[in-house]
């Protein structure tokens, strides 16, 4: 069983083993941004705009596929909760195998720890998005 908790530390875990292979906090930004989509696919160019908006566009597209791959290898327990092709990405969040403490508490999302560990992502558009699940203003 894979556990994700968004509210208060973020935490990946596997059979109740913390997961801590993640490359960098973009990559574990991803797989919050991804599973509170609630499996709703996204473009990698999409994905490339949330969190590498900075970059040059060829740039932005190697930092994507490069966390996809780490994003990849910290899921490689479970290898049927990342969907991805060469345009679109997609988090599997109703497999039996894995739980998310928001997905479960819709009413954590209220609490002042949601996302909190990933207030300094140093995206714009990430920390906009960030701010309207959050309640947070500006």
């Amino acid at each position: 069983m894979m556990k994700l908790y968004l509210s208060g530390k973020y935490r990946l875990l596997y059979n109740e083993t913390p997961i801590t292979g993640f490359r960098s906090d973009k990559v574990r930004a991803l797989l919050a941004y991804l599973v509170l989509a609630k499996g709703r696919p996204f473009t990698r160019t999409h994905l490339s705009n949330l969190l590498w908006a900075d970059y040059l566009s060829s740039s932005a597209r190697a930092s994507l596929r490069v966390a996809l791959s780490n994003l990849r290898q910290v899921l490689a327990p479970m290898d049927d909760l990342l969907e991805l092709d060469d345009q679109i990405v997609c988090f599997n969040h109703q497999s039996p195998q894995f739980w998310c403490d928001v997905l479960a508490d819709e009413t954590l999302i209220n609490s002042p720890l949601f996302l909190l560990d990933l207030q300094h992502i140093s995206a714009m558009p990430f920390q906009i998005w960030r701010r309207q699940q959050t309640g947070e203003s500006s």
